[in-house]
């Protein structure tokens, strides 16, 4: 039986997407607000997508500029709720 293997740069791509996850993880957690340290976030071709709770819709947008601020991020799904 033949190993399949990945069609060229594939991997690549998947270590880019892995680097750009860590990278919003990094500016999530380096923030003053500690809510976004409790988000979690897909990243897949320079989109990222937010998902978790947060108490407030300015919480909501200061996630989504944080995530956007990173280099590589290309468009921000956030689907974050905002529970009172």
């Amino acid at each position: 039986m033949a190993s399949a293997t990945p069609p060229s740069g594939v991997d690549d791509r998947v270590d880019q997407m892995l680097q750009l996850e860590d990278q919003v993880y990094d500016a999530l957690h380096g923030s003053q607000y500690r809510a976004l340290r409790h988000l979690s976030v897909e990243c897949v071709d320079g989109t990222v997508t937010i998902r978790g709770v947060l108490n407030s819709y300015f919480l909501k947008q200061i996630a989504q500029t944080v995530v956007m601020a990173v280099d590589g991020v290309r468009r921000v799904v956030n689907l974050a709720y905002v529970a009172y």
